[in-house]
């Protein structure tokens, strides 16, 4: 049985650590086929990766790029070139194997990295059907020509075939995570991070997420999802969950399932999530959201001018933002509210707006973050090849 070794170089962790779950999904979907490790950097350093490698001797490995910087502005971090001289060319000077290139970073500038990296093959969008279809191609020494997510150099240049967004959205049970995790690297300050589907339905002018998962929902069954809550509850113990939606109350309807289901099980557990959208709330939702155990929320309307609603292409109104604030302050939900300054269209009046309904209402005892945007950090200068 051919090796396959996959890494995962993201050691960032601030604001905590994120464990690659993802990476976890496609080793437990190939394991099957393939003798799978995975190194995980946030719990090794380099010279734990070449002792990995001198031991397993892997005919393939592939690694993972999540991301490329730290979007931050007046403090900008950009992780690729550490990556890079770090990682890869501690994999290159070690290992003969073949590379392949993957993870959510790669996926935004999958041409510039294998072009940077001198890599042959990389995976844009989800790896779980592609890398197999991929590896049987290598194994083959066949060209990949036309499977769904994979780019490769070809004659000089880059061919790339676009992700196709169709397959169900599993998972592997959290017991088979400890195949592959040191989840003590991730207990003490970390998450435990938990999909409740793939895709996103909007068209924000900055967001990738559309890119990464398709723009058709893919739902989890709710007691799927509660399932493994209550496994990695009873492995991991008093880690808090957090919910790694784009939004996690679109499309309307599924939120109040699965919190619906928690409480049912009645399961004692802390609970947080990202990206509230104001479109799809109600007292409902934050009512049986509090009973399932959340703690904590984000809520991201980057703007409240209703000029910048349609210029970053929202897809709510600003009556239904000044609703969904009035349901958290009615709910007591400890929010952190999301802003951002500088898109298309900008100025002293917008932002201004902005301001005002912060005044008006946001809680004061709630968290406002508000960023600078950026126009290079959707450009591919923000890897500074230059």
């Amino acid at each position: 049985m051919k090796r396959l070794l996959l890494v995962n170089t993201n050691t960032e962790k601030a604001p905590y650590p994120v464990p690659p779950l993802g990476l976890c999904l496609i080793a437990g979907n190939i394991s099957h086929s393939y003798n799978v490790t995975v190194f995980d950097a946030a719990s090794g350093a380099v010279e734990d990766l070449i002792n990995h490698i001198g031991a397993v001797n892997p005919d393939y490995i592939g690694i993972s790029i999540r991301n490329i910087d730290n979007v931050m502005m007046n403090r900008p971090v950009y992780y690729f070139e550490g990556i890079m001289e770090t990682f890869i060319k501690a994999i290159k000077l070690n290992s003969s194997a073949q590379l392949i290139l993957g993870g959510s970073g790669f996926s935004i500038f999958p041409e510039l990295i294998l072009e940077k990296c001198g890599i042959d093959y990389g995976i844009i969008g989800e790896g779980e059907s592609s890398l197999p279809a991929l590896l049987n191609c290598l194994e083959r020494k066949q060209e990949p020509a036309g499977i769904p997510g994979v780019v490769y150099r070809k004659n000089g240049g880059i061919v790339k075939h676009q992700p196709v967004f169709s397959l169900p959205f599993t998972r592997i049970p959290v017991s088979g995570i400890y195949n592959w995790l040191d989840l003590n690297a991730y207990s003490l300050r970390g998450s435990y991070p938990v999909q409740t589907k793939r895709g996103c339905s909007f068209s924000c002018i900055y967001c990738s997420y559309p890119n990464l998962e398709g723009k058709n929902y893919r739902l989890r069954d709710p007691a799927d999802i509660a399932d493994e809550i209550e496994e990695a509850q009873m492995n991991i113990g008093s880690m808090s969950f957090e919910f790694v939606d784009s939004t996690f109350n679109s499309p309307p309807g599924h939120a109040e399932s699965i919190c619906s289901e928690l409480i049912k099980r009645k399961i004692n557990v802390q609970l947080r999530t990202m990206g509230i959208n104001p479109q799809y709330t109600s007292k409902t939702l934050f009512a049986l959201m509090k009973k399932a155990g959340f703690r904590q929320i984000d809520c991201t309307p980057d703007t409240a001018s209703p000029r910048m609603l349609k210029s970053l292409k929202k897809n709510f109104t600003m009556q239904q933002l000044r609703q969904c604030a009035q349901y958290i302050k009615s709910t007591d939900m400890p929010t952190m509210w999301f802003f951002l300054f500088g898109g298309p269209g900008e100025n002293t009046e917008t932002v201004l707006e902005t301001f005002d309904f912060i005044d008006h209402y946001v809680a004061d005892e709630d968290m406002v973050l508000i960023v600078k945007a950026c126009v290079s950090y959707l450009k591919p200068n923000c890897l500074r090849w230059q």
